[in-house]
């Protein structure tokens, strides 16, 4: 799903405009990558955890890891069975 969809899919649902959900979900990726600038974890209850890690091999600056919630699996599950049928 490209973030464009994602956007709309959410103003469908909640009946709130694009530009207003955009604002929103700008906001809140731009919380989490300033958090984890500042070395600090993202923690969003029944969602996932966010966590900048440096990689021991290489040059590479580092990675965020995203840690999901059992509820975050089974809905990935859910809709990976649900592709397959």
């Amino acid at each position: 799903m490209r973030y464009s969809e994602f956007l709309y899919n959410c103003s469908v649902r909640t009946g709130l405009s694009v530009k207003f959900i955009k604002s929103i979900a700008d906001i809140m990726f731009e919380e989490i990558i300033l958090q984890l600038a500042h070395g600090k974890k993202v923690k969003i209850a029944k969602f996932g955890t966010f966590d900048l890690r440096r990689r021991s091999i290489g040059n590479s600056a580092g990675y965020i890891k995203l840690t999901q919630t059992k509820l975050v699996k089974t809905i990935f599950n859910l809709l990976k069975k649900n592709k397959k049928e």
